[in-house]
């Protein structure tokens, strides 16, 4: 049976970024696409619609929390029909689901089914709304049981694969990603260590390049002794790869906001997609 990357979507432009890289590595690894569309419990919350009512002066009729979930419920049946006809071209195999709930949950639990997660960084709300509602990939990439792959926006696919690699577990991970996916592409792959030490940088980085050549996939080293965060996202600057791999463990926002991860920083700054492997 064929692996299964799961598709969360909204219809954002950031959304459809991640289901047209997502259907592109489906096709050139022989894999399939579960595509789901959650409709967002709290938008029909009581809450959220007497705040929405209070900041744009408006009283609404007893039955509008009906006819919201309708038009949303209608708005995912279009999302997904975008993505089917996308993976109909590509010849990938495609299921759909229409969920209701807290969309990050939702696809958590479906992550489980699947190999992979790829979505959009931004989703479709306003500004005002994901402050209330809080970012479906922040929560995603904390909690997934799945690796997760978050797109910034409309991405190729990419040529050179940049691997962050310290030499612990989620990063061996990582090197087993950035295999995967180079060996039927071809991909130029970098192994970046970043250390104190600059030649202890070179070692491990030496380290992640052995492994991967054991594997059968050429790599090339790369060294940096400076802020983790900042020497990845200035090697994928400097030598423009197309994507990033890294280890990632799950945890709160709270230790993200006390200790700064440095996968979330790489994550949100990122100017191509990033690949957060557990």
């Amino acid at each position: 049976m064929s692996e299964t990357i799961l598709v969360p979507t909204d219809g954002s432009a950031c959304a459809i970024a991640a289901e047209d890289l997502a259907v592109g590595l489906a096709a050139e690894q022989g894999w399939r696409i579960f595509g789901l569309y959650v409709v967002d419990a709290r938008l029909l919350g009581g809450a959220y619609v007497t705040d929405l009512a209070g900041a744009i002066g408006a009283t609404f009729p007893g039955n509008f929390v009906g006819r919201l979930r309708q038009v949303l419920e209608a708005r995912g049946e279009a999302v997904l029909d975008r993505l089917a006809a996308a993976c109909a071209e590509a010849r990938v195999p495609f299921e759909r689901q229409i969920g209701h709930g807290i969309p990050a949950e939702a696809a958590c639990a479906a992550a489980r089914e699947a190999c992979l997660m790829a979505l959009g960084r931004v989703g479709g709300a306003g500004p005002w709304a994901r402050r209330l509602l809080g970012s479906t990939a922040d929560a995603a990439t904390r909690r997934s049981p799945a690796p997760v792959l978050v797109v910034p926006g409309e991405s190729p696919s990419p040529r050179s694969v940049l691997v962050a690699f310290d030499g612990e577990a989620q990063a061996g991970l990582a090197l087993t990603w950035a295999a995967r996916l180079a060996r039927k592409a071809g991909r130029r792959v970098t192994v970046l260590a970043v250390h104190a030490d600059a030649e202890e940088a070179r070692r491990i980085a030496g380290l992640g390049c052995a492994m991967l050549e054991a594997e059968g996939i050429a790599a090339t080293a790369a060294a940096g002794h400076g802020d983790p965060a900042g020497e990845i996202l200035a090697e994928v600057q400097t030598r423009s790869h197309g994507l990033v791999v890294m280890g990632s463990s799950r945890h709160t926002a709270f230790r993200d906001w006390i200790l700064g991860g440095t996968a979330a920083r790489v994550m949100h700054a990122s100017p191509v997609p990033v690949l957060l492997c557990r």
